[in-house]
């Protein structure tokens, strides 16, 4: 700027006041975290004038490439340094451009945009547009889901299922937790399926064809977008599906058509009854399938009655044998039934066999003969089997009883039934045919049991083994198979003696093991007589076969009510009770477990609650137990053993005193316990998520429960099947609070608990009310250092920590630990905050460091200035760009002190307002402005932009002893600007400039006619000294011919009232390197006018430019001019000037009366016209012989 004072005290102003546009009006940037933006702008100025000037940035992030321009369309070049940003931040601030046309400031606004998921239908800013991509690209979303970026859309009111999505986003690409997300969060319903077809009903007929595979559908319809797939599974071996899973690429539209095929060769003849499962996680469909195998409808209907005739004649036979019916009932009805099924067939060899025995039980032998040799016919033929055959031998003896022949026939019937010992049948054909049965019982029991281990099962086989038992009970002698099968038949139709209960009773003391049978028979005997005896063995048999539930807990209670004496009766009963009913519990069980107690800890607490439950109730039992309950929930807390009972133990027995360290952190664990329920047998886990824990707790699901830990409000329960598959909206549970946690936490207090949970509970209260312990600081530290706090929980411990420290006067622990950390993922407030505690703690190199890292934008500005200061006068007041950034940024903020201002002043840069700004505040501290003065006035006179305190600081300048260049610049620019431009200037440049000359100094002439304008127009203002001084400007003026009109106003120089006494002066303000041209003519007082006259009027100064006339009265002088530039001329004013007959004061010279003569016509006044006429001569002629020209 060294250059304008030159240039200016040559006389070389800038007289074309140009303007600069820019290419833009404000500079808009959009980056993302991390990045740094170069960009420019361009600089335009007024073609064919002279511009430069120099461009400053009002934040040191944003780094001017291009610091000085010269020229009209010049490039600024700039970079934006955005490392340290994090997204979200705004950063404005201003270009300054200080030129030679003037000062400008070009706003910029640099945003650093959140990081956007891009996909096929627009960006992902929200779960909204997620939702709209996933109902138009599934696979899309998928992928988009399951990204590492994702979790950027969760802003705003989005951000309540951040949880939510990290835990159903556990494995990667499930569709059916992406489902679950999107149901969760409302967006969408469960996709529902409805079968049109309520079931599958055919019938086919045994054809040749009827091995051929016969091919169904079922239509599927679908309500709802989202994941689709649904599983098919088959139940029946006839039956199967082309798919075993359906997916969205089976649906057209939203219907799909499921072909369903039946292997006819895999059913067989009747009914055979299958179903087809379609289900997913969130439905279940069943489809019945019915198929029929026949030999068509008359046959089926035929072969339906036979086998129902059959089932009912060995109904009849069974009742008749047990004498449930009458031998007379049994005839009639099985007579029925025989001429049903000889009316069916008539060859049916089983009828007519059945139809013969009839009649022989009614003694009509003849009958039955003839039936028994039409049957012979027909077994003569072929027809029928061994078995028929060895039927008709039997019936055939009922007939001939001669020895011999039933002898005979015996012996044919056991070859029969060598052949096949496992035909039953002929088995007990041979027990009535067979003398060696007849004789030996026990033979007889023997074949029975050999029947039953062959395979037989029939109520035939039973019948004879209970009668045989009742006329002889000694035959049972164990309890086998084969005798629990006939024992349990004799219960079940009541044939059973009394002796041979009783022999079972024998047995059944003796027995070793569990039987179900036995069990159910003496089941089936106390529910008809209530015997003690056999209650007392159920309850044996139980115990030794280990059996506990429900299902078994009203027999032990039988027992106990029954006081009987039975081994592990007690525990047995405890081991049937159901945990989750009240129950009264007896005295006497009660008593027993107070001498011994070998019950699983669930059962133990369940009998220790009742206690407490019924202390007064049971007075001195209570007392009893309390120590050993005392014990017990010691032991259980340290086993991490909870439930309900447990819970009510611990809450009702637990006292300080019971608390030590090794049970401190077990207690710890269970005191937010809580009980989870779940119906669906399918899940398996259950999953917790809290805030600001990374890593989920797991639970596993034991008969659809298990307790979990909930630490605070806050958290998010998920259930997990065997697939993987999560749940959160779409499973029902239920939640227990187990443990009022109050007093506990209180015991725990004094022992170093090391518990994830409870210490992010505890910090969690810490955020709300700091209670600024040793204990709460240890453990908010423990959480910050750990591995599973979340980043965001972890900054917001930060900040509690170094709080907590500093309040406590903990400044060593408060100084190490600022020392460690790491500013890097912090946001800007919480760089503040450690800034603040560095800085209140005198750590100012650290300080430093994070200040040349950061910037200074980050920190409050009245602690930034706390910090500067020491950082100016360590480094010697030497200028740096990050403090002379730091002390502008705070100035502008309103916070300084005397440091940072004397800073400012020596370095400070910006618009001559800001500079102004430093210079006001610096004054008022007395601080040295020197530097800053000389610099606002050197801007001023470049750029042209003045500031109202100008003269002020000018006479500051100039007590400190001012450069005489700068001074004599300042006071040239001000009188140009007064003289030329016409702008109003202190008088105070006027004295300035009397001084200038009085010293010596040169003078310009602009600061000359300055001065004589101002003295002109200010005649009060002017003293004697002044008065002689504008004397000598004038006669310097006169001297070079400059005649302005404001000359008129020194009338008492004689020179310049003797030289513009007759002149007529037009003055004229041109552009500046112009030559202005009058063109004019004299109009007469008659009306009559010469041509144009052209002239280039005189240049005072500066493009003021003047033109003197002499006018008479009734002259009119009419004008107009033009202005002449870079060879153009344009017609800038045009005008009339007249001569007026007002005289100011009384002049005697030629002129004045040659005017008088002229009036004095024009009034017709000749007679003083004729004495005026006379004068003019009179001087003319005394003026020719006394004076005469040189």
């Amino acid at each position: 700027m060294q250059k304008i004072i030159n240039q200016i005290l040559e006389g070389n102003f800038d007289y074309e006041n140009g303007s600069l546009d820019f290419s833009c009006a404000k500079i808009e940037i959009s980056l993302y975290k991390g990045e740094v933006y170069e960009g420019s702008f361009h600089v335009c100025g007024t073609q064919g004038q002279f511009t430069s000037g120099t461009v400053l940035s009002s934040d040191l992030r944003m780094e001017c490439l291009t610091t000085e321009f010269v020229g009209c369309d010049e490039e600024i070049a700039f970079c934006f340094h955005g490392e340290k940003l994090e997204e979200g931040d705004v950063v404005k601030g201003n270009f300054y451009i200080i030129s030679n046309h003037g000062e400008y400031y070009l706003p910029f606004v640099v945003s650093v945009e959140h990081t956007v998921l891009e996909s096929s239908v627009g960006v992902v800013r929200n779960l909204f547009h997620f939702t709209n991509l996933a109902k138009s690209n599934w696979q899309e979303a998928l992928r988009l889901f399951y990204s590492p970026e994702f979790p950027i859309v969760f802003t705003g009111s989005d951000m309540q299922y951040a949880e939510d999505y990290r835990a159903l986003s556990a494995y990667p690409g499930s569709e059916q937790n992406m489902e679950e997300f999107l149901i969760q969060i409302n967006k969408k319903q469960k996709v529902e399926f409805l079968v049109q077809e309520e079931q599958l009903a055919l019938e086919a007929a045994r054809t040749s064809d009827a091995c051929a595979v016969i091919e169904r559908e079922l239509s599927i319809v679908r309500n709802g977008w989202g994941y689709t797939c649904l599983y098919v599974e088959c139940s029946g071996d006839f039956l199967f599906t082309e798919k075993e899973v359906l997916t969205d690429d089976d649906f057209l539209g939203n219907r799909c058509t499921l072909p369903v095929f039946i292997d006819s060769s895999l059913c067989r003849n009747g009914r055979n009854y299958g179903q087809i499962f379609l289900y997913n996680s969130y439905v279940s469909l069943t489809i019945p399938v019915t198929v029929r195998i026949g030999e068509g409808t008359a046959g089926r209907v035929q072969d339906m009655t036979r086998k129902r005739c059959t089932v009912q004649l060995m109904e009849f036979y069974q009742a008749f044998r047990t004498k449930k019916i009458s031998t007379n009932t049994w005839l009639k009805e099985t007579g029925k039934l025989v001429e049903k099924l000889v009316a069916l067939d008539e060859n049916d060899i089983a009828a007519r066999l059945f139809q013969a025995q009839l009649l022989i039980t009614e003694d009509s032998y003849n009958e039955a003969g003839w039936i028994l040799d039409h049957v012979s016919e027909l077994l003569e033929r072929g027809a029928g089997n061994d078995t028929l055959y060895a039927y008709y031998l039997y019936l055939t003896t009922l007939i001939h009883r001669e020895e011999q022949y039933v002898n005979r026939v015996a012996g044919e019937v056991e070859h029969i039934y060598r052949k096949n010992n496992t035909d039953w049948r002929v088995a007990w054909l041979l027990l009535y045919l067979s003398e060696e049965y007849h004789k030996s019982v026990t033979g007889k029991w023997v074949f029975l049991e050999k029947q039953f281990t062959i395979g037989c099962t029939s109520p035939i086989l039973y019948i004879e083994a209970v009668a045989l038992l009742n006329s002889n009970p000694a035959l049972l002698r164990r309890l086998g198979d084969f005798e629990m099968q006939v024992i349990w038949y004799g219960i079940r139709q009541e044939l059973l003696k009394s002796e041979v209960i009783e022999q079972l009773l024998y047995l059944v003391e003796r027995a070793k093991g569990f039987s179900g049978l036995l069990y159910k028979s003496l089941v089936s005997l106390y529910a008809k007589k209530k015997d003690v005896r056999f209650l007392q063995q159920i309850c044996v048999q139980l115990i030794k076969g280990n059996k506990t539930g429900g299902a078994y807990f009203e027999w032990y209670r039988l027992g106990v009510e029954n006081n009987l004496r039975i081994t592990n009766l007690y525990e047995y009963y405890m081991l049937s009770v159901d945990l989750d009913k009240p129950l009264e519990i007896p005295k006497v069980v009660l008593m027993y477990f107070s001498y011994q107690n070998n019950l699983d800890y669930e059962r133990t607490a369940y009998i220790y609650d009742y206690i407490l439950q019924n202390e007064d109730k049971l007075g001195d039992l209570c007392e009893v137990y309390r120590r050993r309950m005392e014990y017990f929930c010691v032991d259980q807390i340290i086993k991490l053993h909870i439930n309900r009972h447990l819970a009510n133990l611990y809450q009702r027995l637990l006292q300080p005193g019971m608390i030590t360290e090794q049970t401190a952190e077990p207690l710890s664990r269970l005191l937010f316990a809580h009980m989870i329920r779940v119906e669906d047998d399918r899940l398996c886990k259950v999953y917790v998520y809290q805030p600001g824990n990374l890593d989920p707790t797991e639970y596993q699901l034991v008969d659809g429960k298990a307790w979990i830990s909930l630490y605070g409000n806050e958290y998010t329960v998920v259930l997990e099947d065997a697939c993987k598959n999560r749940f959160i909206k779409n499973a029902e549970y239920t939640i227990e609070k187990l443990m009022i946690s109050g007093k506990f936490l209180r015991m725990l207090a004094p022992f170093p608990v090391n518990n994830r949970e409870l210490d992010l509970y505890y910090c969690a209260n810490e955020k709300e009310e700091p209670t600024k312990t040793e204990e709460s600081v240890t453990r908010i530290r423990r959480v910050v250092e750990a591995p599973y706090v979340d980043s965001r929980t972890r900054r917001e411990l930060t900040m509690l920590l170094l709080q907590c420290y500093y309040d406590m006067d903990d400044l060593r622990d408060l100084d190490e630990y600022i020392s460690r950390l790491d500013m890097e993922g912090l946001s800007v407030e919480e760089r503040a905050t450690i800034v603040r505690f560095a800085v209140l703690r005198g750590k100012l190199e650290l300080a430093e460091q994070w200040l040349e890292e950061y910037g200074p934008y980050f920190i409050d500005p009245k602690l930034l200035v706390r910090l500067i200061g020491p950082l100016m006068e360590k480094n010697h007041m030497v200028e740096n760009e990050v403090l002379k950034a730091a002390a502008m940024y705070v100035f502008r903020k309103g916070k300084y002190d005397s440091t940072v201002l004397r800073y400012l002043t020596m370095y400070g840069r910006g618009t001559t307002k800001s500079l102004r700004d430093i210079w006001k505040a610096a004054r008022s501290f007395e601080l040295d402005c020197y530097t800053i003065c000389e610099n606002i006035l050197v801007q001023m006179l470049y750029s042209g932009s003045f500031v109202g305190e100008k003269m002020e600081i000018f006479h500051y300048y100039l007590s400190q002893g001012a450069k005489p260049e700068v001074e004599g610049a300042f006071l040239s620019q001000c009188a140009y600007d007064y003289f030329v431009k016409e702008r109003v200037t202190e008088k105070d440049v006027f004295d300035e400039i009397e001084h200038m000359y009085l010293r010596g100094e040169p003078v310009q002439r602009v600061c000359k006619l300055a001065l004589l304008k101002f003295y002109a127009e200010n005649r009060g203002e002017l003293g004697e000294g002044t008065a002689k001084l504008t004397g000598k400007f004038l006669e310097e003026m006169m001297d070079k011919g400059i005649h302005l009109e404001f000359f008129r106003e020194y009338s008492a120089n004689e020179r310049v009232a003797q030289e513009l006494e007759d002149k007529t002066i037009i003055e004229y303000h041109a552009a500046p390197q112009s030559k202005a041209c009058i063109h004019y003519v004299i109009l007469h007082e008659n009306g009559d006018a010469d041509e144009y006259t052209a002239e280039y009027m005189q240049e005072a100064y500066g493009g003021v430019f003047f033109k003197e006339f002499i006018l008479f009265f009734g002259e009119s002088l009419q004008y107009y001019i033009t202005e002449e530039k870079n060879g153009e001329e344009q017609l800038t004013e045009s005008g009339t000037l007249q001569r007026s007959d007002i005289r100011g004061k009384e002049m005697e010279s030629r002129y004045h009366l040659v005017n008088d003569i002229v009036i004095s016509k024009t009034l017709q006044d000749y007679d003083t016209m004729e004495k005026l006429l006379e004068e003019y001569y009179r001087k003319e002629f005394f003026s020719s012989r006394f004076f005469k020209l040189r």
